[in-house]
């Protein structure tokens, strides 16, 4: 039978929310007892010079305050942007900005990105974290253009970051301003136009870009807002010569169940304004952008003939 030792560091160390120094954990009980505690893997080390209770070994909170304590960069990137209310999950891989002939510590979970001068930063729970504008530039910066799952993640955390009001295209523009070197700077300005055209996720900012772009669908009102049977809803594009909108679903927010029903209850209290509503898939309005152009231009035109009959 296994013996169950009583627990050798005080509660602080396994409250699970930081990591700590070596003289920091010797302080708080005796370098033998941080010794026994590593042997019965009580403790473990999460970095070079950093420990913590072995439990909360994977704990984002844990690794972004060694992270943040093992070195004098920042915490940037999508865990920044996690950090600062932009993203709903906590990211395996953490970035660290650095300066130039700084190194980050060895980690498979902990990447360095080498910066001239360090972002501005704000404190979080014992670690520095760059601003949001700042860490959705290293973002970017750090993605790989031609590699289109990763851009569409780019885009999509880039612009809930804006609509969320984490941050502003005013702030981010003049964050860009300010960063001489920024890898696809042209696409990180893409987006910025394309969310003050109304786009507020990857999707409708593909549709705006890229599937529904060009002369023939600039009489659609993307964003409309109108009030029915009670409620408020928000259209994807509106054309209000035919009452047409388009709605585009997104797989992780469109799934079955509850969520089918809320749209099946908006289509019929839009449909009590003579609105009639299109919706199409993500995987069509990525990878089938013709389809989803004819079918939109053939509903616009059988809605036509019915006004004009």
């Amino acid at each position: 039978m296994r013996r169950v030792h009583a627990p050798l560091m005080p509660d602080a160390v396994h409250a699970g929310d930081r990591s700590f120094s070596w003289q920091e954990l010797v302080d708080l009980s005796s370098a033998r007892k941080v010794r026994t505690a590593l042997d019965r893997q009580e403790v473990a080390r999460i970095l070079p010079g950093r420990y913590c209770s072995r439990p909360h070994l994977d704990a984002f909170v844990v690794r972004a305050h060694a992270s943040s304590s093992a070195s004098v960069g920042s915490i940037t990137g999508l865990a920044a942007l996690f950090i600062a209310g932009a993203e709903g999950r906590a990211p395996w891989r953490i970035d660290l900005a650095l300066p130039d002939a700084r190194r980050a510590p060895r980690a498979d979970w902990l990447t360095g990105i080498r910066t001239p001068r360090l972002p501005p930063a704000f404190e979080w729970r014992g670690c520095r974290v760059a601003l949001p504008e700042y860490a959705a530039i290293h973002l970017w910066a750090r993605g790989t253009p031609t590699r289109p799952s990763e851009r569409d993640r780019r885009v999509g955390v880039i612009l809930s970051a804006l609509q969320s009001g984490v941050t502003t295209s005013e702030r981010l523009t003049a964050a860009m301003e300010h960063t001489p070197r920024i890898r696809d700077r042209r696409g990180l300005e893409q987006v910025l136009d394309g969310f003050a055209a109304g786009a507020e996720s990857f999707l409708e900012f593909e549709g705006l870009t890229t599937t529904f772009a060009g002369r023939v669908f600039a009489r659609f009102i993307r964003q409309h807002v109108v009030h029915a049977r009670g409620r408020v809803y928000r259209l994807d594009m509106y054309d209000p010569a035919t009452r047409t909108a388009v709605e585009l679903d997104g797989g992780t927010f469109h799934a079955a169940g509850e969520q089918r029903e809320r749209d099946d209850r908006r289509d019929a209290d839009l449909a009590t304004l003579g609105i009639q509503t299109v919706r199409l898939p993500y995987k069509a309005v990525v990878h089938q952008p013709a389809w989803c152009r004819e079918t939109v231009l053939a509903v616009l035109r059988a809605r036509e003939r019915q006004a004009a009959a």
